[in-house]
């Protein structure tokens, strides 16, 4: 079904970007890994007239199918929560977190001025850094540096 739903969501709307990855097991057998979700009227409005930054953090899925669905928000002109990308994957990692952060520079392109400010996961300081090298600042939640 998410085959459809990538089918669907690029034809109706055109330029959003939808990225499933699959691993294969030994044995044969494909099964998915992870996707990634921008969809082209999100992305316009961010770069059209959002602030310069992204709030990236996950969440876990309950019920049931496990894993994790991450989202990269921005705060638009009313200041409200403005979603630009999400990416669902199995469990946090750094070749998750580059990987996602691949696919959203994809989506917006190099912006120099933007700030990115994730929380203290896994791998994600890293996966920034390796992604966006100088081209972005980047920020951690301050409640995640002091030990409470």
């Amino acid at each position: 079904m998410l085959w459809n739903f990538k089918a669907e969501l690029e034809a109706t709307c055109l330029g959003s970007i939808v990225e499933i990855d699959c691993k294969k097991k030994k044995d044969g057998r494909v099964y998915f890994s992870r996707m990634f979700v921008a969809i082209k009227a999100c992305v316009d409005g961010f770069l059209a007239g959002c602030r310069p930054y992204f709030g990236v953090d996950s969440t876990h899925l309950t019920g049931k199918y496990n894993g994790q669905v991450d989202a990269a928000t921005t705060i638009d002109g009313h200041n409200w929560m403005y979603p630009v990308a999400y990416v669902i994957f199995y469990k946090e990692t750094k070749a998750d977190w580059t990987w996602f952060l691949m696919q959203l520079k994809r989506a917006i392109g190099t912006r120099h001025w933007l700030t990115i400010h994730t929380d203290a996961c896994k791998g994600l300081e890293t996966a920034v850094h390796k992604v966006f090298q100088d081209e972005v600042e980047h920020r951690e939640c301050f409640r995640h540096h002091a030990e409470f």
